[in-house]
């Protein structure tokens, strides 16, 4: 299993754990999308069932075509990560959050990583994007993915610190004021530890790999 199908598995095993069965019975039946900007951006798609997750596409959005700060079309990697925010500005987004005064100094780029977390959702909820890599979508993915409003949250960016609350906010206002619908944010509490537990639901064959089509039994148990 890819690793951001084993951190999707793993953040829905944990914050299963923390919901209340009413949130959590609201889920079933509801499509969700694991977004990991750390090092990189890992991503995954899936529908939670009420036997467990359904994985759909290569679950790629690294290659997400979305508008840098001054217009011009990047691969959402380049831009929304840790290494991408560093490469822009020569500080690590770990020093930020560990800094109060950072916070303000920065305070527009963090918004601009907000705007980008925006676009990605923008770009999944209406099934509607260009990718930049040899990894190209069918129709059939985009529709599998098309209005998604529930948003897990990993990776060390996406799920740590003040940076990470942030960026969540400043998107799911973006979102809400547009779309006039709730989008939900679920920030992953422990990523080293979902994907372990992702891992080892895969190993045990909870995570069915049949082309892209994958089966997750089991969440709560």
């Amino acid at each position: 299993a890819n690793d951001g199908v084993c951190q999707l598995a793993g953040g829905v095993y944990q914050i299963f754990q923390q919901l209340p069965n009413q949130e959590t019975e609201s889920l079933v039946n509801q499509k969700i999308a694991y977004i990991g900007p750390g090092t990189g951006l890992g991503g995954a798609f899936a529908t939670i069932t009420s036997e467990g997750l359904q994985f759909y596409t290569d679950g790629h959005i690294f290659d997400m075509e979305i508008q840098s700060e001054s217009g011009l079309p990047v691969g959402a990697e380049t831009v929304f990560s840790g290494t991408g925010f560093y490469n822009n500005t020569h500080i690590s987004l770990k020093e930020i959050n560990e800094n109060l005064n950072y916070l303000t100094q920065y305070e527009s780029e963090i918004v601009q990583f907000g705007d980008y977390l925006y676009q990605i959702c923008k770009g999944i909820y209406l099934g509607k994007f260009k990718k930049l890599s040899a990894y190209q979508w069918a129709t059939k993915d985009y529709q599998q993915v098309k209005n998604t409003r529930i948003f897990f949250m990993g990776g060390s960016v996406g799920s740590k610190g003040r940076i990470a609350t942030q960026i969540i906010e400043i998107a799911q206002k973006k979102l809400e004021k547009e779309f006039k619908k709730l989008f939900k944010f679920y920030k992953i509490p422990n990523c080293d530890d979902a994907a372990i537990i992702g891992s080892t639901l895969a190993l045990n064959n909870y995570i069915k790999e049949n082309y892209h089509d994958k089966t997750y039994r089991n969440v709560e148990s």
